[in-house]
């Protein structure tokens, strides 16, 4: 007696189970990548700029956010201006024997913030030590 295989039956949504590995698999990737960074605890529009902006160092620097209300947040926290001052020192204090120059502040201010605020918050920032500030801005459309 000879024994012939029985084949599986062919189901019609044979064809769908690689499409399902791919959306799965795709599912996956955006799950992972999809959260780069935390969101910001202020939402501002930095001002536009007619020159070109210059790449960073690489170096991991401090953001302050400036609202156009006066508010002032930094690493996902909204800081008073006196917290401001404590976590500013907390954040330059060396970290090693040797003192390097400390990287320079970056401001992302809205493009709504008054220069009378601006100016306020420079002098705040130059009391608390930093000597050097960087205004976050977007290049400008150009049609």
């Amino acid at each position: 007696m000879k024994l012939v295989p029985r084949r599986a039956p062919h189901r019609r949504d044979d064809h769908l189970i690689p499409l399902i590995n791919v959306i799965f698999l795709m599912l996956i990737f955006f799950m992972v990548v999809g959260q780069i960074r935390p969101a910001e605890a202020l939402r501002v529009e930095p001002p536009k700029t007619q020159q070109p902006t210059a790449a960073g160092a690489g170096e991991r620097v401090l953001v302050l956010v400036l609202a156009p209300d006066g508010r002032l947040a930094s690493d996902g926290r909204i800081l008073s201006r006196d917290a401001l001052r404590a976590h500013l020192g907390q954040r330059r204090a060396p970290t090693g024997a040797s003192e390097a120059a400390p990287a320079p502040l970056t401001l992302k201010a809205d493009a709504a913030v008054s220069a009378a605020l601006l100016r306020e918050t420079l002098d705040l920032l130059a009391d608390a030590g930093i000597t050097q500030v960087e205004l976050l801005s977007v290049a400008a459309d150009r049609h």
